[in-house]
């Protein structure tokens, strides 16, 4: 989500 795209890699960002 857009919250964990600051932590994680946009990659994961949007994949989560």
């Amino acid at each position: 989500m857009l919250t964990r795209s600051r932590t994680l890699p946009s990659r994961i960002a949007y994949d989560s």
